[in-house]
């Protein structure tokens, strides 16, 4: 709840302290529909570079990959 923030941000920062010593708190912009989409490149000494184009890893479970979807549906071709 927006109500509760203020109060989280202080424990969050007293946990910090006391774990590393500082108490910085990063916050980061919430996105709506997050996508966790992996690009595999291979390069060379000599300057030289591939893509074996792009999968789409989003389906997760407990920080693990559960599926892997290639290419990844959606993604425009721009990116």
């Amino acid at each position: 709840r927006p109500e509760d923030f203020l109060d989280a941000l202080d424990a969050c920062k007293r946990e910090a302290l006391k774990g590393f010593g500082d108490d910085t708190v990063l916050l980061e912009r919430f996105v709506q529909r997050p996508r966790h989409v992996e690009f595999q490149i291979f390069g060379d000494h000599h300057g030289n570079a591939i893509h074996l184009a792009e999968r789409d890893c989003s389906v997760q479970r407990r920080h693990q990959k559960v599926l892997e979807e290639a290419p990844a549906p959606g993604l425009p071709q721009d990116v």
